[in-house]
């Protein structure tokens, strides 16, 4: 039975760690209905002062926007808050999960498995649909000088 159920996942990382690729790899064939996608700006000073989660929770579906030049001069402070905050929020019922993005193709596909793996789904049933009997050869087609796309592959 379909239980309309959700999922959230949460993309967190360093520029070029691959996450924008990751969620476009997810999410660019399904339904925007179903999904959705929310890069946030840089927080402001009453974010700042907010317990990590809160920033995120209003939204309920989130991928972080870049960090700016400057965070390339706190990326030791920024490992720090990373460690910090999975030590405070990391649980069984809400994991946090790291994966290695040093080859993107390879972090793209890895992240789809784990997260097939991590769902419980099942397929909806779907009705049957049976085709009436095409009606062809009645309209003869004009000798037309067709433009075809080169077959390259």
């Amino acid at each position: 039975m379909h239980k309309g159920l959700k999922v959230c996942i949460l993309f967190e990382g360093r520029d070029g760690a691959g996450k924008g690729g990751t969620i476009k790899a997810i999410t660019e064939r399904v339904s925007p209905r179903v999904f959705r996608v929310i890069a946030l700006p840089a927080p402001t000073a009453r974010e700042k002062s907010q317990m990590y989660a809160q920033r995120y929770l209003p939204h309920l579906t989130w991928k972080l926007s870049p960090m700016d030049l400057k965070s390339y001069d706190r990326w030791d402070d920024h490992t720090k808050a990373r460690d910090e905050m999975f030590a405070a929020t990391d649980s069984s019922w809400a994991p946090w999960f790291v994966a290695q993005s040093e080859d993107k193709k390879r972090v793209r596909l890895n992240v789809i498995s784990h997260l097939l793996k991590h769902v419980p789904y099942k397929d909806v049933p779907a009705t049957k649909v049976k085709l009436p009997a095409r009606k062809v050869g009645k309209y003869k087609a004009v000798d037309f000088p067709f433009k075809y796309v080169p077959e390259l592959f």
